[in-house]
């Protein structure tokens, strides 16, 4: 009897878990600064990292390209994208206005609970002080103002702006990465700025879509020309 040849079961499951793994790894290292622009990225150094096999981690890098982070060139490897000032400020007029979008209609649309929880937020952000800016005062306050305005999203009740604002939230988060180090420190100035958190809430908090909307775009577009204070850096 001839033997029966047996399928090779590929465990997509697992593969997915993986893939899973390595982009959110790789897109955190972009995120902190770990990985600079222009800089190169090894398929290897993850696979070796994460204790992986290749193909999960080819499968987080074409992600991340398809998102508009990495570069991949044929017979040549990966890089990080090389951002330009133009595209920064161009970025953080969009920004501005999804957010600003997300805040009208969070005052149209609000809970008691939910503007509890901004308020809450808010109240993080007034504890952190000014004078405390250095690299682990911009690492603490990056994430409350990202979970500040992630929550306004929330508050919309718009599965469409919580989606497309989550995308922009996170290149926010690499473009200020890219940044040089006097430069993030001015585009995180707006983020603790405790009395202009406040009047976000109280607008929203009051059904005062106009009003949030402007101060909301207000505040995203100070980020954005604090980005744009230094040049960046001459990348490889």
């Amino acid at each position: 009897m001839p033997a029966v040849e047996v399928p090779v079961v590929v465990d997509t499951q697992r593969r997915g878990r993986l893939a899973e793994y390595a982009y959110e790894y790789t897109k955190r290292q972009l995120f902190d600064g770990t990985l600079s622009p222009g800089q190169k990225v090894r398929v290897e150094d993850v696979v070796a990292r994460l204790s992986t096999s290749r193909q999960p981690v080819m499968d987080a890098f074409k992600r991340l390209a398809a998102e508009g982070y990495l570069d991949i060139i044929p017979q040549v490897g990966c890089r990080v994208v090389v951002p330009t000032l133009a595209e920064i400020a161009d970025f953080f007029l969009i920004l501005g206005a999804v957010q600003g979008m997300a805040a009208d209609l969070a005052a149209a649309r609000r809970h008691p609970d939910e503007i509890a929880a901004l308020r809450a937020i808010s109240a993080s952000i007034d504890t952190l002080r000014e004078a405390d800016r250095d690299d682990d005062f911009i690492a603490a306050i990056r994430p409350l103002d990202r979970a500040f305005l992630h929550q306004i999203t929330v508050m919309a009740h718009s599965d469409a702006v919580v989606s497309v604002a989550h995308g922009l939230l996170d290149r926010s988060d690499f473009y200020i990465g890219c940044l040089p180090a006097a430069a993030r420190i001015d585009a995180t100035r707006p983020m603790h700025a405790p009395a202009e958190h406040r009047a976000i809430v109280d607008a929203i908090d009051a059904g005062d879509g106009d009003r949030a909307r402007a101060l909301v775009e207000a505040h995203i577009l100070a980020i954005g020309k604090g980005a744009q204070a230094f040049p960046l850096p001459e990348f490889a």
